[in-house]
């Protein structure tokens, strides 16, 4: 079983936050993941979107992680 989350930054680019997050040890996703007019609907297509998934062998600590990194998040 697993969950997915789809979110953004404050309209950041999408692959500028996952690069980001990937030096904080956090494996996430950016970009338009194969469905542009999905994204289009979102009303991010200009940015994509980062994708989390979550796994059974993830716990609390992992999610707390990802909102922690996150919130050292300084748009350039």
């Amino acid at each position: 079983e697993g969950s997915v989350l789809l979110f953004t930054v404050k309209n950041a680019d999408s692959e500028r936050v996952c690069e980001y997050l990937s030096k904080s040890g956090i494996c996430v996703r950016g970009g338009y993941h194969c469905a542009a007019l999905a994204h289009k609907t979102l009303g991010t297509i200009d940015v994509g979107a980062i994708r989390a998934s979550f796994g059974v062998f993830n716990n609390i600590g992992d999610i707390e992680a990802l909102a922690e990194a996150l919130k050292g998040w300084k748009q350039k």
